[in-house]
């Protein structure tokens, strides 16, 4: 059977289709968008664990320095070690340095 349809009929086939296209390109920019996202969030992460590891290092390095520099001064035995006649000198110059006071 042949059914004759009005231009009313056909007026909601033309308003679904770029309604439904429309639809699919917000789908797929959101999809985008967050993936985006997701990959911006991952190399900040990746930015900040690269830093904090690149800071451990710095900080393991100067300690390493003044660990060089206390035993160079104190250790008088040169066994790379502070024994204790070594270490209260040490301690006294460490004590005025931090907190200006003189410790007996």
């Amino acid at each position: 059977p042949f059914v004759q349809l009005s231009f009313f009929h056909l007026l909601p086939l033309l308003f679904w289709a770029p309604a439904s296209e429309a639809m699919a390109a917000a789908i797929i920019g959101f999809k985008h968008g967050k993936l985006l996202g997701l990959q911006e969030a991952e190399l900040a992460r990746q930015r900040a664990a690269s830093l904090r590891a690149l800071e451990a290092r710095e900080r393991a390095k100067r300690e390493k320095e003044m660990i060089k520099v206390v035993l160079a001064k104190y250790d008088k035995m040169g066994n790379k070690g502070l024994d204790r006649n070594e270490l209260k000198p040490m301690l006294c110059d460490y004590s005025v340095e931090s907190f200006g006071r003189v410790e007996t």
